[in-house]
């Protein structure tokens, strides 16, 4: 009998009260002994008692599992972590879920163990790739790429931003910022304009007043006309600011010869794809074979695309081998007679004479035409 607690117990006589059963199991109510664990929690085998909570055992709550993140498995808002493709989903056995958080491999034109650990672009490319919930897990990309390489120097040397600083962080903060408005400022096309994650690799030596950095741009943007813009804003001959740092323009230029084409880093060749075709299927009844493809390298938009798969092919009595023959009837037309050749190689009297069956389709039933 439970107790007249009436916050766990539904009234239903004087003096006879059922326990309902505990937070996450399903059933009548406990003195029925049907109180049954849901899935997703780790159960305890539930039995009445006399004294409260008038029961032992229950059901535990199960976490959620690594790389996914949420409530608990049973309350079934388990879901992947940013970066992990798959599912969690709640069982009745041991360890009480099934997880398929699986790390996303780093996508096209980057490198790294994974979405989740980090991808940095290729060399020849810029971007980023940024660990997502979601399909396809990850935001960004890393296009293909040209690069300038381009000096600023500045009247002031770099003693205070040291490698790893706040200081260091926050001048190539405000330097990206910087170039990227001034150098817009003489580009005229808007599709031409560069933004701040084109600006890499700033590199600063301790007691230098040169500043070294790479302007990546893309291969839909032509060279010249980044490069027209950088060699106006040199020849502006403008001041520029970067936090207490102040940068002669005019001296802006590239790294190698002093004419801009010298700095340029082509851009990659687009990406082909890359794949391989299977052996065929055996031929069908319907005088069909098959094979498909396996790509291990997707193509940039501009390179030579992946061809068509699966692809399907009639039997035209092209292989030796009987199993990739046609099953159907023989399809196909003899050609002319040949010239007849006489023995003794006379055009009389006793001789060969030759003509050719063409099979169209059903090679192994043509056999005994020939």
């Amino acid at each position: 009998m439970c107790s007249s607690d009436l916050s766990h117990q539904s009234y239903l006589r004087a003096d006879v009260y059922e326990c309902a059963c505990p937070s996450g199991a399903t059933g009548t109510d406990v003195p029925t002994a049907d109180c049954a664990c849901s899935a997703g929690t780790t159960p305890t085998d539930i039995a009445p008692t006399t004294s409260a909570p008038f029961y032992s055992g229950g059901c535990a709550t199960v976490d959620c599992p690594t790389n996914s993140a949420g409530t608990d498995v049973a309350t079934g808002d388990c879901a992947c972590a940013a970066g992990y493709e798959g599912d969690v989903a709640a069982t009745s056995s041991t360890p009480y879920y099934i997880a398929t958080c699986a790390a996303k491999a780093c996508p096209l034109h980057s490198e790294g163990t994974s979405v989740p650990a980090g991808c940095a672009c290729d060399a020849g490319y810029f971007g980023a790739i940024v660990a997502a919930a979601g399909s396809p897990y990850y935001t960004g990309s890393c296009e293909r790429a040209a690069k300038i390489e381009a000096t600023v120097t500045f009247d002031a040397d770099h003693t205070n931003y040291g490698e790893g600083t706040s200081a260091r962080i926050d001048f190539e903060t405000a330097f990206k910022l910087t170039m990227k408005a001034t150098l817009n400022a003489q580009i005229s096309d808007e599709a031409n304009k560069i933004d701040v994650n084109q600006i890499t690799n700033i590199r600063l030596t301790a007691g230098s007043m040169v500043v070294t950095y790479d302007l990546m741009v893309p291969a839909t943007v032509p060279v010249s006309a980044i490069a027209a813009g950088l060699t106006a804003v040199k020849d502006a001959g403008t001041t520029i600011t970067v936090g207490a740092v102040t940068a002669d323009t005019s001296l802006m230029a590239p790294t190698a010869g002093g004419t801009f084409a010298a700095a340029v880093v082509a851009a990659p060749s687009p990406q082909d794809c890359v794949s391989s075709w299977s052996a065929y299927t055996a031929c069908s009844a319907g005088c069909t074979k098959t094979r498909s493809t396996t790509v291990t390298h997707e193509p940039d938009a501009d390179g030579v695309q992946c061809p068509t798969s699966p692809a399907t092919e009639a039997c035209l009595g092209d292989s030796e081998d009987a199993t990739n023959d046609c099953p159907a009837d023989c399809n196909g037309a003899w050609g002319a007679w040949g010239t007849c050749q006489g023995l003794g190689g006379k055009n009389c009297g006793m001789g060969t004479q030759l003509k050719t069956y063409t099979v169209e389709i059903g090679r192994a039933s043509c056999r005994e035409r020939v």
